[in-house]
C-alpha cells in the first residue's frame, strides 16, 4: 500500500551543467543531498504575468497542467475510468510557495533547512489528503522563461525510466485525484516547478 507520503527523488544539476548559465563555480554535490546554486535573491516573484482562462494559473503552470493529463490519458489503461487530475488552488498555493522558497534560499530538496516536508507544508494548508507526492524540476538558460521550460521539464520527467519511484511514476500514479502546480522564476535566468498530488479522501 502507498505510504502517506510519496517523494519522488528531485532532478540534480551537476556543476558542468550550470556553468553556462552562472558565473560563479558551484560546490561539490554531496553524496546526502542535491547540488546548491547560486541565485540572486531579488526580483524572486511567482511566474504570473500571463493568465488563462484556468482562475489563478499561469501559462507555464496550465501548460504543465495539460502535459500532465495528457500524459495520463496515454499512458494509464482506460479500466481506471477518469485519469485525468482535478486542479487543486490549495496545492497551487503549496508548490508556489515551495518553488519561491528554494529560489530565494538557494537550495532544491523536497524537505525545507528547518526540516519541513510536503506532507506537512500541505497539511499547514488543512488539505485532507490520504497520500501525498511531489516533482521539482528547474530550467537555467534563455528558456526559462519561455513555453518551451514546461515542455523541458515535462519531457525530462517522462524520459525517465518507467517506475513508481522516480519523477515519471510520479507523475502517472493512479492513485492521486488532484495537483497543484506552482511555479517561481528568477530573471536572471531560473525557473523552479513544483507539483504537489494528492490521493483525497473518499468523500
Amino acid at each position: 500500500t502507498p505510504s502517506a507520503e510519496m517523494s519522488s527523488e528531485q532532478l540534480i544539476i551537476t556543476d558542468e551543467d550550470l556553468q553556462t548559465a552562472l558565473a560563479e563555480p558551484l560546490p561539490a554535490a554531496s553524496e546526502s543531498g542535491p547540488v546548491a546554486f547560486r541565485i540572486s535573491e531579488d526580483e524572486v516573484t511567482p511566474a504570473g504575468p500571463q493568465l488563462t482562462a484556468n482562475t489563478g494559473l499561469s501559462k507555464l503552470e496550465q501548460i504543465l497542467f495539460e502535459l500532465l493529463n495528457q500524459a495520463r490519458s496515454q499512458h494509464l489503461p482506460l479500466w481506471l475510468g477518469s485519469r485525468g487530475l482535478k486542479w487543486h488552488p490549495g496545492l497551487a498555493a503549496v508548490a508556489r510557495g515551495h518553488s519561491n522558497d528554494m529560489l530565494k534560499r538557494h537550495y532544491v530538496n523536497h524537505v525545507s533547512p528547518e526540516g519541513i516536508t510536503a506532507a506537512q507544508r500541505i497539511t499547514a494548508y488543512n488539505i485532507s489528503y490520504v497520500a501525498c507526492g511531489e516533482n521539482i524540476g528547474i530550467v537555467y538558460g534563455e528558456t526559462s522563461h519561455t513555453d518551451q521550460a514546461a515542455y523541458d521539464i515535462h519531457n525530462a520527467f517522462m524520459n525517465q525510466p518507467r517506475s513508481l519511484t522516480n519523477h515519471r511514476g510520479n507523475l502517472l500514479n493512479p492513485i492521486w485525484t488532484h495537483v497543484g502546480i506552482g511555479i517561481a522564476y528568477n530573471p536572471q535566468g531560473a525557473l523552479v516547478a513544483t507539483q504537489n498530488f494528492i490521493s483525497a479522501p473518499m468523500s
